[in-house]
């Protein structure tokens, strides 16, 4: 009988790969942080790529996550890529987003940034999310206060409503 594959937040599976462990530990030892466990499950499913289908964040009902649409076309990185925001060029000239050091990059899209933010919970408690225009005078634009609760909106909307034709 075959295993039902593990509900996931992703286009298509397989493109990219799955993460390791080690991929994650690395990442984790790297950037001083601890990632989710939910937020792991999804990055052993793949390691980054095109989250749902693009489309589906305009059927949205709820607006809470529209934000993040633009910060991922070009989908959300490998883990390996992941860096924090005080390292990330984009954030160089954003001098009203205080402890750069607590925000991990992990998407984006030239101007719009996309971080799971650690500002709030610490280093191993659990991040939002914070969406992020570095080119405006106030960078900060959106933010989720949970990214489990944001990853699980997203499986409850993948697989409860059909792609966009």
């Amino acid at each position: 009988m075959d295993k039902e594959s593990p509900k996931n937040i992703w286009e298509k599976v397989d493109f990219i790969g799955a993460a390791t462990d080690a991929d994650i530990i690395n990442a984790e030892k790297r950037l001083g942080v601890i990632i989710p466990v939910i937020l792991k499950q999804q990055l052993k499913i793949q390691n980054g790529g095109d989250i749902l289908f693009f489309d589906w964040f305009e059927q949205a009902t709820d607006k809470e996550f529209l934000f993040i649409g633009d910060s991922i076309v070009d989908g959300i990185c490998s883990v390996s890529q992941w860096c924090l925001a005080s390292e990330n060029d984009w954030f160089s000239n954003c001098n009203d987003v205080h402890h750069k050091e607590l925000l991990v990059s992990i998407a984006g899209h030239s101007e719009s940034q996309l971080c799971l933010d650690y500002r709030k919970n610490g280093r191993n408690g659990e991040p939002g999310l914070t969406a992020f225009f570095v080119t405006q005078v106030s960078a900060e634009i959106d933010s989720i206060e949970s990214i489990t609760n944001l990853i699980h909106i997203l499986i409850k909307f993948k697989y409860t409503h059909s792609p966009v034709e």
